[in-house]
């Protein structure tokens, strides 16, 4: 093969390739480029058969009629049967009462008698409820304690618990009955992920108490700090 020529000029020096070399392979290429090429294939999503039927009326059970109707799902249907479901039950709308009940909240600790007279009125209307729990923070105890770190929180397991049994469950609607601070937001966000019928009740606002002619509330209790430091520098 041909030596390398070295062409020396001032300042710099410049290395030329065999001539041979330059001969067949200085050809002109096409810049390359980095394009995808479209496909008239499309992909879907399977979908379940369509049904014909001359009933206008839609399906209220749409989603639990999953584990309900299928021979497949026999031993779903024998849980079912076990709470005390009959046949015709199966074919009902099941709802799911979502109570943010607990004990140690004047907020939450009616929350349980609430829920059971909401799943009153849903058998009352020709459906079925199941009731179940989930988590709840009172700010008005954790507040000025590290305890707030958790409130924030509080409403995304809230919404995450809710979610879970709801689709785990093959629920049709939820109902749900948060208290104060961050019970709302929670069952709300569930509610926007199920996109399925859904409603909130509220619990209500804590009473406000009396003594000596005054009306005090939960805003009254945080301000007691405030008023003691207050009298002791007067």
């Amino acid at each position: 093969m041909q030596a390398s020529l070295l062409s020396t000029l001032p300042n710099h020096t410049t290395i030329l390739p065999p001539t041979s070399f330059r001969t067949h392979h200085t050809q002109t290429h096409k810049p390359y480029s980095l394009s995808v090429r479209a496909t008239t294939e499309t992909t879907t999503t399977p979908s379940p058969p369509l049904t014909t039927t001359t009933d206008p009326s839609p399906k209220l059970n749409k989603y639990s009629s999953r584990i309900t109707e299928p021979k497949s799902q026999g031993a779903s249907q024998a849980v079912l049967y076990g709470v005390g479901l009959s046949d015709d039950d199966l074919s009902k709308p099941q709802i799911g009462i979502s109570s943010v009940w607990y004990e140690g909240n004047t907020c939450n600790m009616h929350l349980l008698n609430l829920s059971e007279a909401v799943k009153e009125g849903v058998q009352e209307a020709g459906m079925i409820g199941f009731r179940f729990n989930t988590i709840g923070v009172s700010d008005a105890i954790s507040m000025g304690t590290r305890g707030m770190c958790y409130s924030l929180q509080s409403r995304d397991l809230i919404a995450d618990s809710i979610e879970t049994v709801m689709s785990a469950q093959w629920y049709d609607g939820n109902i749900s009955i948060p208290g104060c601070d961050k019970n709302m937001p929670g069952t709300i966000m569930a509610m926007g992920r199920l996109n399925r019928p859904s409603i909130m009740i509220y619990g209500g606002t804590i009473k406000p108490g009396h003594f000596e002619g005054h009306t005090f509330d939960i805003v009254s209790a945080f301000q007691v700090p405030f008023l003691y430091f207050l009298i002791l520098r007067n």
